[in-house]
Order: C-alpha cells, then sequence, then structure tokens
C-alpha cells in the first residue's frame, strides 16, 4: 500500500467510526436511566420499589367502571393513607343534557408548609379491557406513589404536591373533567401528566401546555434538580395536529400550565394481555420517576403567584443524552431561511468558480433521487415480504391506520433496522460507485437540496420541527463550501474529505434519534420512510461516503448491510410463530336480551380460528342492527348463546314510589344493577310521554319525543330518577347495558396462552370490540296510584 493509498484508507477508516461512532451515541443516549434497588435511600426514587405496587393492583383487568376498577382505586387511597398523605376519593357526576358522567379520582396531597400553588401529577388507573394495564397507566400511578413516599421523608416544600389518580381515560376522561372543577385543582402551579403508550422506552415529553418557552426553559433548568429530559417541539407538533388526546388535553382545555410525558416502545403490548405486571420495565419507571422527583424540587419552592410559566411557544431538542438546545419558535423560519439562503450561496459560488459542475449538479440531483427512490421501493417489497402484498397497498391507498392483524408487528423493531439497514446499502453502495464518475461536491450539493423538502414540511407543517433540516442544511453548507475550497483539478484530497465530514455532526446528533423515535412511534408501517431518511442521512455524510468508495475494503461494508437487512427479515418471519409473548388475536362479544330470554356471540373478526370456533361453528355471517342499532354490515359472525344468569340489567328499586299530584301522576324510582356497566342508554318504549324529568333531584333538560338519556359509569347505589306523566296507562321502559369483560358461562374452553382478546390498537374503525358485553332488559311502571308501595312491575320474562 503506497502513501497515498494508505492516507486514503486510514481517513476513510476515521470517517467510518466517526459517522458510526455519532449514530451509535445519538440513538443509544436515548436509553433510560438505570433502575434503583429496593433497598435505595428512602429519600431517593426506586423503581423496584414502585414496581411492587404494580403487581398489588393490576394482577387483573380492571377497565373503568369493573369491580377490579373499584379494587384498584381503594387500593391507591388506602395506601396514601397509609403513607400519612392527606387522601380522598372524589366521585361526582356531571349533569349535561340527556347524559349523565360518573367522574372519580383519587387525590393525595402533601401539604406545603406556605403554598402559593401546587405542584400536581396525574395518571389514570383503570385500564382497558384487554389487559391488566400495569404499564398505561398504572406505569403513572406507581410513580406518583413512589414519589410521594420518597417526599414523605423529606422535609415538607413551600408549596403543596398533590397527587391525581384519575379514572376513566380510557374511555374519555371523566375523572380528569372531574378533577378539573375539584378545589384543589383551583391552587394548580404547574400539572405533570403521566401516561403511557407503550411498555418501555425512555420518558418523551410529547406535550407541553400552549405558549411553553418558559416552561421549557424551567425544565431545562431542573436537571439540577434530578430531571433528565427527552423533549422535542417536532414531537409536540405532530401531536397537536392529531386527532390523539389524554387527560392532559382537559388540563389544557382548563387552562392548566405543564408537561405530559409518556414512553413508547413496544407498542405490540400495549393495551394487550401483556401489558402485566411482569413486564413492567424498571427503567422506564425510573425515567419517570426522575421526572416526577426533579419537577417537584425544582418547582416545589417557587412562589407561584409571582412565577412566569407563560411566553411564546419555543423549539427545542435534545442534542446527545440530555442536553437540550432551546430558542423561540419564531426564530425557526429565520434560521430556515438562512440555511436556505447559506446553501444556495455556497452552490452558486462553486457554480461560479468551477468547483461544482452544472452538468455534474443536475445529474447528481437526480442519480440522488433515485438512490432515495430505490430504497424506499426496497424497503416497501420487503413490507410486502412481511406484512403481505394487499395489506401493503391497503395501508398506503385507502387507510394507512388500518392493522389487520399484530404478526408482522412483533418483530417490528427487527424489520425497522433492516429496513435501515438496507436503506443504507442502497445508498451507499449506490453513491460510492457514483462518486468515482462524478465530483464530490456535485453529489454533496445535489445531496443537501434534497434536504431542502423536508425543511419546507417542517416549516410550513410542523413549524416547531424545523430545526431537524435547519441545522443540518447550515452546517452542510459550511462541509459543502470546505470541499468546494479543497477541489483541485485532480480532485480532493483525503483530509479535506475527513475535515467536510465533521460539519455532519449536527445531521448525526439529530437524525438517528428522529429514526428512532419513527420506529417507535409508527414500526413498520413507515417503511419507505425508515429506508428513505437512512438514504437522507448518508447524503449528510457524503465526504465520508466518498472516501469509503476510494478503499476496496471498506466499501464492502455495504453488501454486509444488505445481507444483515436480509437475515434480520429472515429471522423476523422464522420467529413470526403464535406464542404467549406474541399471541394471536381474536374477539367475541356477548349480546343478551333478559326480556325475550334470546342471547347471541358475535364477532367482526375476519376468520374463524381454533378458540372462536366454539361460538361459530357453522361461520354464519349476518347483520346485527336489529340488536345493535348503528352498526351497519352484514358482514359479522352471529351465533346463538346460552343466557347467562350472571346479569340482571338496569332496574328500579325498592324506592319506587307512584303518586297522584294536581291530576298528573309523579313517579319516583331508583334505579339500580349489579352488572357494573361502564355506560347504560335508557329509553322509553311504551306509555304516554314522562316530563320534569329529574336524575338525584337535578332536572333534566326537555326532550322532543320519547325519554332518551345515557349513564357514563354506574355507581352501586344507583341514581333517583323521577319525572310526571298521565296516570292512565303503564309505562315501559328499556336499558341497554354495556359491560367490560367476557361472561361467565360454563362449558367454554378458555383461550390457549397463545390467543389474547384482540385490542383496540388493531383495525381501527371496526364496530364490534373483544371483551364488551350488551344486556338488553325492559321493566314496566304500573298505572295504579299506591300512597308509599312500590307500583313497578317487571316486563314480560323479566324478574325484578
Amino acid at each position: 500500500m503506497n502513501n497515498q493509498n494508505r492516507s486514503v484508507f486510514w481517513c476513510a477508516l476515521a470517517a467510518l467510526l466517526f459517522t458510526f461512532g455519532m449514530t451509535f451515541y445519538a440513538m443509544y443516549s436515548l436509553k433510560p436511566p438505570r433502575a434503583l434497588p429496593k433497598d435505595t435511600p428512602s429519600a431517593e426514587f426506586s423503581a423496584y420499589r414502585a414496581v411492587e405496587h404494580a403487581f398489588a393492583c393490576s394482577s387483573k383487568t380492571h377497565p373503568a367502571g369493573s369491580r377490579n376498577n373499584d379494587e384498584t382505586a381503594q387500593y391507591l387511597l388506602s395506601t396514601l393513607k397509609e403513607m400519612g398523605l392527606e387522601a380522598e376519593f372524589m366521585s361526582t357526576a356531571d349533569l349535561k343534557d340527556n347524559n349523565l358522567q360518573l367522574q372519580q379520582a383519587v387525590i393525595g396531597r402533601i401539604p406545603g408548609t406556605d403554598s402559593t400553588g401546587s405542584v400536581t401529577f396525574s395518571a389514570h388507573y383503570d385500564s382497558v379491557p384487554y389487559g391488566p394495564g400495569a404499564t398505561d397507566d398504572i406505569g403513572g400511578c406507581i410513580t406518583m406513589l413512589e414519589t410521594a413516599r420518597a417526599f414523605m421523608s423529606l422535609p415538607r416544600m413551600r408549596n403543596d404536591l398533590v397527587f391525581a389518580f384519575l379514572d376513566a381515560e380510557e374511555i374519555g376522561g371523566y375523572g380528569a373533567r372531574g378533577f378539573c372543577d375539584h378545589p384543589l385543582a383551583e391552587d394548580i402551579g404547574i400539572v405533570t401528566n403521566l401516561d403511557v403508550r407503550g411498555t418501555k422506552g425512555p420518558a418523551l415529553v410529547y406535550e407541553t401546555s400552549s405558549n411553553n418557552g418558559a416552561l421549557i426553559d424551567e425544565l431545562c433548568k431542573a436537571k439540577g434538580d434530578g430531571v433528565l429530559p427527552v423533549a422535542s417541539s417536532l414531537m409536540f407538533a405532530i401531536y397537536e395536529r392529531s386527532p390523539f388526546g389524554s387527560d392532559f388535553t382537559k388540563f389544557r382545555n382548563a387552562g392548566k400550565k405543564g408537561y405530559n410525558i409518556a414512553y413508547i416502545d413496544n407498542f405490540m403490548w400495549y393495551h394487550t394481555v401483556n401489558d402485566s405486571p411482569e413486564h413492567v420495565h424498571p427503567p422506564s419507571i425510573q425515567h419517570m420517576g426522575a421526572y416526577s422527583m426533579g419537577i417537584a424540587r425544582h418547582f416545589g419552592n417557587v412562589d407561584f403567584e409571582a412565577f412566569q410559566l407563560e411566553s411564546p411557544n419555543a423549539t427545542y431538542f435534545n442534542t446527545l443524552g440530555y442536553g437540550m438546545v432551546r430558542y423561540p419558535l419564531s426564530r425557526g423560519t429565520p434560521l430556515a431561511m438562512l440555511a436556505v439562503v447559506l446553501l444556495m450561496f455556497v452552490i452558486a459560488a462553486g457554480l461560479f468558480t468551477g468547483r461544482i459542475t452544472f452538468k455534474g449538479f443536475a445529474l447528481s440531483l437526480v442519480l440522488t433521487a433515485g438512490g432515495i427512490m430505490a430504497a424506499a421501493l426496497t424497503a416497501f417489497a420487503m413490507l410486502a415480504t412481511v406484512f403481505g402484498y394487499e395489506n401493503a397497498l391497503y395501508l398506503y391507498t385507502v387507510k394507512f391506520t388500518y392493522i389487520p392483524g399484530p404478526e408482522a408487528f412483533y418483530y417490528s423493531k427487527l424489520y425497522c433496522y433492516a429496513f435501515g439497514a438496507m436503506g443504507i446499502a442502497i445508498g451507499g453502495l449506490f453513491f460510492s460507485l457514483v462518486a468515482r464518475r462524478l465530483r464530490v461536491s456535485d453529489l454533496y450539493a445535489a445531496g443537501l437540496v434534497w434536504m431542502l423538502p423536508i425543511l419546507a414540511v417542517m416549516v410550513f407543517m410542523f413549524p416547531g420541527g424545523s430545526f431537524l433540516a435547519t441545522w443540518p442544511i447550515l452546517f452542510g453548507a459550511l462541509g459543502l463550501a470546505l470541499v468546494c475550497l479543497g477541489t483541485r483539478e485532480e480532485g480532493i484530497s483525503p483530509g479535506w474529505l475527513l475535515a467536510a465530514t465533521l460539519f455532519a455532526i449536527p445531521a448525526l446528533c439529530l437524525l438517528p434519534p428522529a429514526w428512532k423515535m419513527m420506529q417507535w412511534m409508527l414500526m413498520i408501517l413507515v417503511a419507505p420512510a425508515l429506508a428513505g431518511l437512512a438514504v437522507i442521512l448518508l447524503l449528510n455524510i457524503m465526504p465520508a461516503l466518498v472516501l469509503l468508495g476510494r478503499t476496496r475494503r471498506l466499501w464492502a461494508i455495504y453488501p454486509v448491510f444488505a445481507a444483515v437487512a436480509l437475515l434480520l427479515v429472515t429471522a423476523g418471519l422464522a420467529l413470526s410463530k403464535p406464542s404467549k409473548d406474541c399471541p394471536k388475536m381474536d374477539s367475541v362479544v356477548y349480546y343478551a336480551d333478559l326480556t325475550s330470554g334470546a342471547a347471541w356471540w358475535l364477532s367482526e373478526d375476519e376468520q374463524v380460528d381454533e378458540w372462536t370456533r366454539q361460538f361459530f361453528p357453522t361461520e354464519a355471517r349476518a347483520s346485527i342492527e336489529d340488536l345493535l342499532p348503528g352498526k351497519p354490515g352484514d358482514h359479522y359472525l352471529r351465533a346463538e348463546a346460552p343466557l347467562s344468569t350472571q346479569f340482571g340489567g338496569l332496574n328500579p328499586g325498592s324506592m319506587s314510589s307512584s303518586l297522584e299530584v294536581n291530576g298528573k301522576r309523579q313517579v319516583t324510582m331508583r334505579l339500580k344493577t349489579a352488572d357494573y356497566p361502564y355506560d347504560i342508554h335508557l329509553r322509553q318504549v311504551e306509555g304516554p310521554p314522562i316530563s320534569a324529568v329529574k336524575i338525584d333531584g337535578r332536572e333534566v333538560k326537555e326532550q322532543d319525543g320519547a325519554f332518551s338519556f345515557s349513564f357514563q359509569l354506574f355507581p352501586g347505589e344507583g341514581y333517583e330518577l323521577s319525572f310526571e306523566t298521565a296516570s292512565d296507562a303503564p309505562i315501559v321502559f328499556e336499558a341497554l347495558s354495556s359491560i367490560y369483560g367476557f361472561p361467565e358461562i360454563p362449558g367454554i374452553t378458555p383461550r390457549p396462552e397463545y390467543i389474547v382478546p384482540e385490542p383496540n390498537t388493531m383495525r381501527s374503525g371496526i364496530h364490534l370490540r373483544s371483551e364488551h358485553i350488551y344486556v338488553k332488559n325492559r321493566f314496566e311502571i304500573a298505572p295504579e296510584i299506591t300512597p308509599a308501595a312500590t307500583a313497578v312491575v317487571p316486563a314480560e320474562g323479566q324478574g325484578i
């Protein structure tokens, strides 16, 4: 090897190690902190201490309205009291038009010495009906319990610490709505909501209240109090444009200031049976604890009455690890314009001086675009292999959020790394070969130009994300200037190329974490984008690619990347067999009409599997609108089922009375049920009109037509219903109760461990969800007038 070749080799090796080292560290630095053991000093947060609570209160599913959920609330309340906090169970009913919503929460408080406003934390304790919810969101609850325990062992701070454990987030945020009207909510200085959309990963500040400049400044300052921030104004910008919401949405609407935090990796266990205490990820809980402990310390002694928590929105992002850059959002567009102008100036200067050629630049624009497209199309082909061609086509042409089944997603991480590796292989090999024919400056300039569409999308659609392209373009333009300066007739020396590679530091700090976040949030659904973003990263390190292309030993790394990609796909396909950790999913719904005695098994599954065949042996399909109006189509599996004795429906209790006053019959009854429904729709189906309706003494808005009313959640003591009507005819009511769970019917074979209930994260837009029970019943109010005795009789076939 002569001196020139030796120089090329060592510069290429240095560039390779630098770019790979930076990329790896940028992604690795997102890792949550080490979880502290149970014997950690009492004043510190221990994730392993916190996880013990998860086993105590989330071993079973506990959706809103269920008996298990009541037990979870009781555990939280008693634990807070045992710790010495002031604790209460909030339960209030909010009446709006013809809807009554039960709003519940467990609230704990550590009084401050001279509070000027509270430092409030919130999480929801209800789960979905498909799994125990040990992370979503018992993960947030146990973080608050451990935080409360730690601060009870410390000297009191000036401000109150409030912990709000909220009910019914999964069905509409009822508990958060109620808490916003609680007296303690009036004194909130800052609120932090702890939520989850996965089962592990770093805790991300993905949303804040509006006008967040001061909030972000304080978040950065709170690093001195132990906060380990992973935050991005791009995440916030994307979330604001999404249709999703959380309990924090209720706080924002109420004008509260604060942060919304969640970890989001391993989506496929989210909302499933595998969201269990055994799968709680202690490092993620430790990261949540770093936020809760640090935020409490940071704001615990401030004077909220004189503290400014509102200023114009900020642009903010992590660099490496927990380091953060922040500046006003209003500077984003000027900085983007500066980057564009600088890049255009350098390209124009290069063209003017001949360091960049018109023909080479134009050809490079086409070739770099071709490299991106080739990687994206190859990734689509790989996606079609693991996901199915028809599913992949439907995904991109009909409904992007539709996930027909879980199989391809359990190994999403393998596949995503395969897409990225293939993108690097195709782009790297292609650009290295092309660089032998074209000038480095031509290719580098063209590559940076293709960053401009990304910048435009960010500036106009997601202004908080403009940093993602602004800084790589700005520094890339300087790197391009260096390449132009070093270009001679005989080419450019390895040293100049290595020096120019250093200007890719912003791209290497920002693009790999963005790739990782995309993989967490959207998984294999964005396979072409994952491969394309990998190629775009290569465009920012074009000088390094040219160096690698000059060495026969090192450019061979690209076929290795291709081989790794194929091996990862092969491994994913080989491992994609149903198991406890990677289960199949199905859905069965139970419907019972207690009045007629008929019951049905229902399902919207596309196929009958080995477990659901016991309910649908003939696989007959039919309409269900006669049972559940508003669910169109005749594609539903439907079969007769035994009538369960488990359910009694909604009925008037023993307090009912029917009295005649001023020529009208005044009826009062206490509606009760022991079925633990999460929703009841009550309507009058026979008899004269009713008026002057009251629920627990509160007037209900008059309605046109027959009486209809909805109860969202239903307390054990029931509600008192009173109304006026004519006295000469019976009145019949019909109730449809919606209940989470599966009926207790003898003879049903349980699901094998490799099959679980399908969660609401699959097949968006379908009408029937697993673990739902619908119970319909009728009851009649007899026409007789009695001074004090009950005058209620059941409808035919219905007991009280």
